[in-house]
């Protein structure tokens, strides 16, 4: 649940604000149950008129609280700043690029380090997207995430891949 306000700047540019209340509820652990709220800005430039890209620069706040139970990581706010580039790269397919920083702190202090856990991301993406049809789409991409941790057991890299099919109503 939450809003957004989009404010056009010129014919090229546009800066936007959301906040959105958020509740996390899972069926199996009932202890990662948690209640937070997101605040974002954006920054949208259109880049060449003969060869259109799109710009964007973003900045997310987020804050989580656990609901119940012991667990110290629940608890946490966390800052993202994002860029990234977008453009059709044949009619009906749009593709992007991007890089994200993501610093999150966690409130509590962890009982087995007893310290507060930090951690942080690099997150680089490659997205796609074909619009079948006005109200459908397939989208595929890749995503590569290196989180380093002041908790060792937190430290890792991964890569994802995915596909998505999007319909609306």
């Amino acid at each position: 649940m939450g809003s957004e306000l989009n404010y056009v700047l010129d014919k090229n540019s546009m800066l936007s604000g959301a906040l959105k209340y958020k509740i996390t509820s899972y069926n199996t652990n009932k202890d990662l149950n948690s209640r937070g709220y997101i605040a974002e800005v954006k920054y949208k430039r259109a880049l060449y008129e003969e060869n259109p890209f799109l710009l964007t620069l973003s900045s997310t706040y987020e804050n989580s609280s656990k609901v119940n139970g012991d667990r110290t990581d629940v608890d946490f706010s966390s800052l993202t700043y994002k860029v990234e580039v977008s453009k059709e790269v044949f009619p009906k397919l749009m593709g992007s690029l991007s890089y994200a920083y993501l610093d999150k702190d966690f409130d509590k202090t962890d009982v087995s380090f007893l310290t507060k856990r930090e951690d942080n991301q690099d997150i680089y993406a490659l997205n796609f997207m074909y619009k079948l049809s006005e109200d459908t789409s397939l989208n595929s991409g890749v995503s590569y995430i290196d989180q380093d941790s002041n908790h060792a057991p937190f430290e890792y890299d991964k890569t994802l891949f995915y596909v998505s099919f999007f319909k609306s109503f």
